[in-house]
């Protein structure tokens, strides 16, 4: 895929401003590429392999696929994207985490897509937070809002005032099952959540917003996957969320183009965590299911 191309024609009836440009096009950045989830495992890998994901470069004009890291985001991505469509130079800063800056209107921008995850938030409507002046004035994000309507990120608002009217109505009486149930249905309707990263990311996110204080202490993430070859790689997330004297599992894999958060039971969840490698596997294959 040629993504300037892709991304000229949609631009090519637009009547914006060189800032509505550019946060357009971060904010499309964010749509179209995931961080790759391959990277987590790093420690699993040789540092050949560890280095040439992180390392990897990237070609807009031939697209591979839609995965990146802090690095190649930042030197590969955004950098073109706003020198060849907006016409504005972008640098790029760090050593261990890699971000960008630009000026716009005479100050300078710091935009950092994955650091603070906006490359996940953006595909949940929600505002960003890597995406700022380096000294922020008391107008810019209400005039950001009024950009990110006029470039259709959003309808109204952001879709933090849904999710929490959500919490106010319904969570406060829920039972432990009933939110993880509802955070399924959360991810069902984010369209643009295909890649597992940006899932992991709503699945932790609703959860530190629904659970309780006891309820998110006493959960626990369980990171798999299971790895062929370089590039043949499959990914599962176990959650475990304690209730009283049980503990519900819950298992967020990909499915094809979208990805799915449900309970399993724990002999499912056992014999996941003997079968692949993973981070923090003791978490279930030391624990005796209650009931």
């Amino acid at each position: 895929m040629n993504l300037l191309e892709m991304l000229h024609e949609e631009l090519s009836d637009k009547n914006w401003s060189t800032e509505e440009i550019a946060r357009y096009l971060y904010i499309r950045s964010c749509e179209i590429f995931s961080y790759d989830p391959r990277y987590k495992f790093k420690n699993f890998l040789k540092d050949d392999c560890a280095n040439s994901i992180l390392n990897r470069e990237i070609d807009l004009t031939n697209l591979e696929d839609n995965y990146v890291t802090c690095k190649s985001y930042a030197k590969f991505i955004l950098p073109k994207l706003m020198k060849e469509l907006a016409d504005i130079d972008v640098e790029v800063y760090g050593k261990i985490h890699f971000g960008n800056s630009f000026f716009m209107n005479n100050e300078k921008m710091d935009v950092d897509a994955t650091g603070d995850c906006d490359i996940a938030r953006v595909k949940m409507g929600l505002s960003t937070y890597g995406y700022a002046p380096f000294l922020p004035y008391q107008d810019f994000f209400e005039k950001l809002k009024r950009i990110d309507q006029k470039i259709n990120y959003i309808k109204d608002d952001y879709q933090e005032i849904v999710i929490n009217s959500y919490i106010k109505d319904n969570v406060s009486k829920q039972v432990l099952k009933d939110k993880l149930e509802a955070i399924s249905n959360f991810l069902k309707q984010y369209s643009k959540i295909k890649y597992f990263s940006d899932a992991q990311f709503c699945i932790e996110y609703l959860w530190g917003k629904f659970s309780s204080e006891e309820e998110y202490e006493n959960s626990e993430y369980i990171y798999l996957c299971q790895r062929d070859n370089y590039n043949s790689w499959l990914f599962y997330n176990i959650y475990l969320a304690k209730s009283d004297n049980d503990t519900l599992f819950y298992l967020l894999k990909k499915n094809h183009n979208t990805c799915s958060f449900q309970e399993i039971s724990y002999q499912d969840a056992k014999h996941l965590a003997r079968h692949l490698e993973g981070i923090n596997k003791s978490a279930i294959l030391s624990k005796r299911k209650t009931s």
